[in-house]
């Protein structure tokens, strides 16, 4: 996800068993106050014990799950997470998700109903060609940006050019379900889908599915349906904000795809149709969250909120400025250890141990003599970035001495999240 000049990655969560009805939200615990342990590593040279996973910015979603388990309602779960905002109705919206930006052909198979195919431009639009329901066909882009439609080896229509779009109308209507699964990949059931042609290099176009907001939400998979009510609640609201502040910023029109959101994680996971049709009632408990907090959204002074989210903080969120730079004033740190550790996050803590070879390999510098982490660091322990004026990780080894951010020292040995410490391994 991008937020000016800012690139973040959502982590999607992991899905657990159903839970057992909370207390009443009244009986609320404050989100911190407690202690969380971090185990050591008992192999190799250095070891790296940290916490969460994700970036620590705005909710934690197993913290939502803890504080649901504890009795907390969604309105509480998001005044913690992001204080000062208030929950508000918003006007109804569409959006356009991005689910591919190169594509020169594009498999449809109809699984429910007959699909109308229009070539559309200016607002005008005009039915080409019928898809049967239960059969595959091709869409493809030509070199000269045209389109086609194939059945098999039967073509059924071509035409169109660079300056219109080819579109599929699925949904509910007077003609019935429309429902269809692209490739082998997800089902889709809202909305219309868009081929729109791009000429630059090769020949290949934009797939953007546009529906209603709330029909979006129906598909969004980024929490287990399985988790409490009160969590999946606070989701909804949290995941609607954030879309909806980026219809507000692109209006269907973003460079690149041409859409508001991606499909996958730089915005939010989009899972169409799958998500919503979970089975064992799963995915029916997800879309009651979501009708249930119907229009609802995050804002701040009369704006929408950027509602951000990460799978967990390990006990502390941190605040934008230290994450990324740039006040924003309900983002900021939040002690959740409560609420983390009654959430049963596997990975509340975690723990890697490297042998002094094979850290230096990774960080560039020999053989690894020393890591340093100093201050200052975020509210929580979190390790920020020197060329914002915090201290980072500095590294000496045999070929040498390096400082890195703590994001730098998290994507090159794979760490869950830069709320981490490092030393060298006690000896035994």
């Amino acid at each position: 996800m991008r937020r000016g000049g800012l690139v973040v990655a959502l982590a999607v969560v992991l899905s657990l068993p159903p839970v057992p009805p909370a207390a009443a939200a009244e009986d609320c615990p404050p989100p911190g106050g407690v202690t969380l342990s971090r185990p050591r590593a008992d192999d190799g040279d250095f070891h790296f014990t940290g916490g969460g996973w994700g970036h620590g910015v705005g909710m934690s979603q197993y913290g939502a799950r803890g504080a649901a388990l504890l009795g907390c309602g969604s309105g509480q779960i998001l005044r913690a997470y992001f204080p000062g905002t208030r929950v508000a109705d918003t006007a109804p919206r569409r959006i356009r998700v991005s689910l591919s930006t190169s594509a020169s052909s594009l498999a449809v198979r109809t699984l429910a109903g007959a699909v109308p195919w229009r070539l559309c431009a200016d607002g005008r639009c005009r039915t080409v060609a019928s898809q049967p329901g239960g059969v595959e066909w091709k869409a493809r882009v030509r070199a000269d940006g045209s389109y086609l439609l194939r059945d098999g080896e039967t073509v059924r229509w071509r035409g169109g050019d660079a300056g219109r779009r080819l579109k599929a109308s699925l949904g509910a209507g007077r003609w019935g379900e429309r429902i269809v699964r692209l490739g082998s990949g997800a089902r889709y059931r809202w909305g219309t889908l868009e081929l729109d042609s791009v000429r630059a290099v090769r020949a290949r176009a934009y797939v953007n599915l546009a529906l209603p907001l709330e029909r979006y939400l129906y598909g969004l998979a980024e929490m287990p349906s399985s988790w409490p009510a009160a969590a999946l609640r606070a989701q909804a609201v949290a995941g609607r904000t954030y879309a909806l502040r980026r219809v507000q910023t692109h209006r269907g029109d973003r460079p690149g795809c041409r859409c508001d959101v991606y499909a996958t994680t730089v915005d939010q996971v989009y899972a169409g149709y799958d998500k919503e049709a979970e089975p064992g009632g799963h995915g029916a408990r997800w879309v009651a969250a979501v009708r249930a907090t119907d229009g609802r959204a995050l804002r701040w002074h009369g704006e929408t909120a950027q509602a951000f989210y990460a799978s967990s903080h390990g006990g502390w969120s941190e605040s934008s400025r230290f994450v990324w730079g740039g006040d924003v004033p309900y983002l900021r740190a939040v002690d959740d250890r409560r609420w983390e550790a009654a959430s049963g996050n596997p990975r509340t803590s975690w723990s890697r141990a490297y042998d002094a070879r094979t850290l230096g390999s990774l960080l560039g510098v020999g053989t690894v003599r020393r890591v340093r982490l100093p201050a200052p660091r975020g509210a929580g322990g979190r390790v920020g970035d020197p060329s914002r004026g915090y201290g980072g990780v500095r590294v000496v080894g045999t070929t040498g001495r390096r400082t890195f951010s703590g994001d730098a020292v998290r994507r090159r040995l794979g760490l869950h999240s830069t709320l981490f410490r490092a030393g060298p391994v006690a000896s035994r």
